[in-house]
């Protein structure tokens, strides 16, 4: 079972994203396949870590690619120590005004972009996409 299906891994990396400080190498590269199985040109999953942490451009780029045409919402809020947290919401109408969305929430706006994406991908691998 790829990681893509497997509904414990996708559930333990959301926690791992969402419990983060900042993106590291490790949890960029758990999420390239999720973002590598909706690419028509396929890209290795070490061009897509590369670009999930070169910087948040990219990472926004990377993963629109993988989901074009889908809304993506951003919301943050500081705090006086500087810390932040951010939360991501991707939405796609499929029609009916039925709605797919995936929600997220991180320390920083990568973060919280590859945990919405998680969050699509466990509720694919659970049937409700």
């Amino acid at each position: 079972m790829s990681v893509t299906e497997d509904v414990n891994a996708l559930s333990a990396l959301k926690e791992k994203l969402q419990a983060a400080p900042k993106i590291e190498a490790d949890l960029a590269m758990a999420c390239a396949p999720l973002l590598a199985e909706r690419l028509d040109d396929p890209i290795n999953d070490d061009d897509i870590s590369a670009r999930l942490i070169a910087n948040t451009d990219s990472a926004l780029a990377m993963v629109g690619t993988a989901f074009p045409d889908w809304a993506v919402s951003l919301e943050g809020a500081t705090n006086a120590s500087g810390d932040a947290q951010w939360v991501c919401r991707f939405c796609k109408s499929r029609g009916d005004d039925e709605q797919l969305v995936g929600v997220g929430h991180g320390a920083g706006i990568r973060l919280a972009l590859l945990a919405a994406v998680t969050h699509l991908s466990l509720m694919r691998a659970q049937g409700y996409a």
